[in-house]
């Protein structure tokens, strides 16, 4: 070692030292002061300030939200100069290593050292690479969440989860990855473009071209709720109407009774779901309400056979027979 470079070392390992307590736990160190202020502009102003001397006089810091192997990565690179060798430990330990070297970037990050930062991000993915593992959905979720808004971090866990999702020969989907999602709201920007990053921008097929029945709902019939009677003519997906105790005895008379309604030999009225999908309102005639219809599509109006059963309409405009263009025309109504 040159003569200047063992002068400044001596110099940096003289004088006062700080006592920390780090985590939960609150282990302790105790560190030379001017090492600290050599590589980190924060611990300078927290320990050097000029002012008024109430932070000169400051001897410990306690870290209760810090990890201490995290920490212990910190102090073996102020006084060695350099992480550990991980080439011989197993699997497990260079996993675990990875993990405190995540936790040293935090402790970076939050005392202003980025050339540590760098390195520790470095050494997080050499072991995960020799190890051959990546983190879980749950670990994912906590580096993530635990990493500060924009920082490299964030964007490897959302690589590494866009790159789980995409391998074929890997049992993840975006369902594995639900809590990310719900905890970190810009985990799924940060996915999607990690997915375009790592696909080479390879293109979709066309979702407007091809099978049309790919976008189709299920239009098949399904009982009603006891299992008798005539199957229900609601698709799966609309609502059922419910029926007033007055509506139903009306109708059980008339079926007493053999008369015959509009009711009973119209077009059956559409739902209260597909009035509003479709264009259709109520309107009140003296205590009874009539649907007064506006096509969606040629905006005439119609309108359609009584609600509650009362007297007929006196006229009934029959809509015309509609061609949609581009298609083959519409059934009749």
């Amino acid at each position: 070692m040159p003569d200047e470079a063992k002068t400044l070392w001596k110099r940096l390992l003289s004088g006062p030292t700080i006592d920390f307590y780090v985590g939960e736990e609150r282990r302790h160190w105790s560190l030379h002061r001017n090492l600290l202020c050599h590589h980190s502009p924060y611990f300078e102003s927290e320990f050097l300030d000029t002012a008024p001397p109430k932070a000169s006089k400051r001897s410990e810091l306690d870290l209760p939200d810090q990890d201490p192997a995290g920490f212990e990565l910190l102090v073996k690179w102020l006084y060695q100069g350099t992480l550990d060798d991980t080439s011989d430990m197993t699997d497990e330990k260079k996993y675990d290593y990875s993990v405190a070297c995540h936790k040293l970037y935090l402790l970076c990050n939050k005392f202003d050292i980025p050339n540590l930062k760098n390195e520790s991000i470095d050494r997080y993915r050499q072991g995960l690479l020799e190890a051959q593992l990546v983190p879980d959905a749950d670990e994912i979720n906590d580096i993530y969440r635990s990493s500060p808004t924009g920082s490299p971090f964030r964007k490897l866990m959302a690589q590494i989860a866009a790159r789980q999702i995409m391998d074929p020969d890997s049992d993840k989907n975006a369902e594995s990855y639900r809590n990310c999602f719900k905890d970190n709201p810009d985990f799924a920007v940060d996915m999607v473009n990690a997915i375009k990053e790592g696909t080479g921008g390879i293109l979709f097929d066309d979702p407007t071209d091809g099978d049309e029945d790919a976008y189709h709902e299920d239009t098949t019939p399904r009982l009603n709720s006891k299992g008798k009677g005539p199957a229900s003519m609601l698709t799966p997906t609309s609502p059922r109407r419910p029926t007033s105790p007055s509506a139903a005895s009306g109708a059980e008379r008339r079926r007493d009774s053999g008369q015959s309604s509009e009711r009973e030999s119209g077009p059956p009225t559409p739902p209260d779901s597909a009035r509003r999908n479709n264009g259709y309102g109520v309107r009140r005639f003296n205590g009874t309400s009539r649907t007064i219809a506006k096509s969606p599509i040629t905006g005439e109006r119609v309108e359609p056979h009584n609600v509650n059963g009362d007297a007929e309409s006196p006229s009934r405009k029959k809509p015309k027979k509609l061609v949609i263009r581009g298609g083959p025309p519409s059934p009749k109504r």
